[in-house]
């Protein structure tokens, strides 16, 4: 296992601001962007946000998470 960082409770109500955040098209990040956003650099490493541990800031602070990926329709004829 890794080191555990503390607790960064400013960097985690970011993270939520920026997962809210919508634009005309949808979604302003996805949550691949968001882990490279808010990546922790230690030692010279970088170290981006997994998904898993997105949903689990997410859940600690009762967000609720209802992003559906949408199919887009082909435009292909048949």
């Amino acid at each position: 296992m890794g080191i555990i960082p503390k607790a960064e409770t400013e960097r985690d109500l970011k993270l939520i601001e920026d997962y809210l955040l919508k634009n005309d098209n949808g979604w302003e990040f996805s949550i691949s962007q968001l882990g490279i956003k808010y990546a922790r650099i230690q030692d010279g490493e970088i170290y981006p946000l997994t998904p898993a541990r997105i949903h689990q800031i997410l859940n600690k602070h009762g967000v609720p998470k209802k992003r559906v990926p949408t199919k887009k329709k082909s435009t292909r004829k048949r």
